[in-house]
Parts: structure tokens; sequence; C-alpha cells
């Protein structure tokens, strides 16, 4: 694991991923325990930060065969990171939508993927951004400031309507930096993924 781990750490995406089928063969014949499933997402960030993509299906594959599963959480917020790097807001959509019906339930993170994958498109879609704002709230994940960050930085796009979704998000934004301010600054410091509060 430690191998592999640093493997993908120095972005030998190939070492990687060979080592880790290597695991997957012996694990097969008894010889070794099954690898878990972290390691498959330790190899497909490699395989995706190397834009290695036929490896990441191989792995992907492999991990399929070995623990019946499409993955789990983080195996799909790597998914979306290539997917928004791409600007492929559409396919983002797809991927949420297939692992709520895998009962996988998105986090803050997925959700600010699919709205940078919105700021990255061609032509910037605030409409849609506003919209997963909505559905993240409607599933009980509150936006945080990388959110918002990333929701304003897609409504600046020349348009009317932007500029219009844009003050309603940065209003929503204020809201909540007033609640949180209410609850204290102490929580406010160690939570990382719930902090709302804008830094420099």
């Amino acid at each position: 694991r430690n191998v592999v781990a640093c493997c993908a750490k120095a972005e030998k995406s190939r070492r990687a991923t060979g080592l880790l089928l290597d695991w997957v063969r012996l694990s097969q014949k008894g010889l070794a325990e099954k690898p878990p499933v972290s390691v498959f997402n330790t190899c497909i960030n490699a395989c995706e930060m190397c834009n290695e993509e036929e490896l990441t299906l191989i792995v992907l594959d492999t991990m399929k065969e070995t623990h019946e599963t499409e993955g789990n959480l983080i195996t799909f917020n790597i998914a979306l990171k290539r997917l928004a790097k791409l600007g492929n807001y559409p396919a983002c959509e797809g991927i949420i939508i297939g692992m709520l019906q895998g009962e996988v339930e998105p986090s803050v993170v997925t959700y600010t993927t699919a709205i940078a994958a919105c700021a990255r498109a061609a032509v910037k879609q605030p409409k849609i951004v506003y919209e997963w704002l909505r559905r993240m709230r409607s599933r009980k994940v509150q936006p945080n400031v990388v959110t918002y960050n990333t929701a304003l930085a897609a409504c600046i796009d020349g348009t009317m309507e932007g500029t219009f979704l844009g003050s309603k998000i940065a209003r929503e934004m204020l809201d909540d930096v007033e609640h949180q301010l209410e609850e204290g600054e102490q929580e406010v410091e160690l939570d990382i993924y719930r902090n709302v509060i804008p830094d420099a």
C-alpha cells in the first residue's frame, strides 16, 4: 500500500498500476489479501493526474471485478474532477445521478466539482450552478467557501442573467456567513468543509 501511494504521489501512474495489478493477481491465488478500494482510488487519481485514460479504465474494471463495486464516494469524486477540468457539466450530472442510484451520497466536494464544470465550460452555466446549489441544500449538504467562490466564478459570463444569479448567490453566501458566525468561530476554524467565511 505504501509503495503504491509513493508511486502515485510521484505521478508514476504506470508503476503504481503495475504494483496494484500484481497485488490483485496474488490475492486471486490466495497469496495476499485483496487490495482495499482506497488503493484503487489512489491509482485512479494518479492515472487521472497523468492523463492515462486507458489505465484509469483498467483500474476501474479491475476494482469492479475484485470488489463487485463501481467504487465509493472518493472514486466518483475523482471521476468528477476529470470531467470538471474538461468543463463537461452534463457528464457530471450523469455521474451524480448514478451515485444516488447506487446509494452513494454526494458530499460538498462532489457538488463543488460539478459546479466547477459549469464554470470551466466553453459557455459558463450560471443557471445550472444555481440549480446545483438548490439540489445540494435539498440533500442537506451545505455549500462552503470553495463552493461559493466556484459558483460566483461561473456567474461571471458577461450576461445580465449571470450577474443577477451571482448577486443572489452572494446574498445567500452572506446569510450563511452570518449564521456561521452566530455558531461561534472556534468550530469554524476546525472544519474546512463547513467553513463559509471568505478567505483572503
